[in-house]
């Protein structure tokens, strides 16, 4: 049954995903048919379903809040970097922070790490074991707790338990 409806999720997803990439035009719906069970069956080979933790409304209020809050920490971070990119001498103290991950491994980890990714001043560097390795532009900045906010709210989207 988990394979089932991870199947048809994850058909519904890439259906959309091709929409959405290909602008809606109809002509390509003729490769979307070969290419979207592809994807489909790729996706569930490289990350199998599991069983979900927790009521799905609660997971999907829960995501609407990781969103709301990576908006949030993305518009400020991006006014960091341009603040600082523009600041003469250069206000930075650019270094590796290294952060114990409390999540199981697997998505919730590569979750955490892919998201540090995308916000502005941060890179993840490496995910080792349950270290996660991030390149900031400032030392001074409260990386890890910024980190462990993150893991929070990723665990309570993927129903990991870890949500301290």
């Amino acid at each position: 049954m988990v394979l089932v409806r991870g199947a048809l999720e994850r058909v519904l997803l890439m259906v959309v995903l091709w929409w959405v990439l290909t602008e809606g035009d109809p002509t390509t719906w003729t490769y979307a048919v070969a290419l979207v069970p592809l994807a489909t069956g790729t996706s569930l080979w490289l990350l199998p379903p599991r069983p979900r933790q927790g009521p799905p409304h609660r997971r999907a209020w829960a995501l609407a809040q990781l969103v709301a809050w990576f908006l949030g920490r993305s518009v400020a971070g991006g006014v960091d970097v341009a603040r600082r990119a523009l600041s003469r001498p250069l206000d930075l103290a650019p270094g590796l922070v290294e952060h114990r991950l409390s999540l199981p491994a697997g998505l919730p980890r590569v979750a955490v790490a892919d998201l540090t990714s995308l916000m502005p001043g941060t890179l993840s560097v490496a995910l080792e074991g349950d270290v996660l390795t991030v390149h900031v532009l400032d030392t001074d900045l409260p990386v890890t707790a910024q980190l462990e906010e993150l893991e929070v709210r990723v665990a309570r989207v993927l129903g990991s338990g870890s949500e301290r």
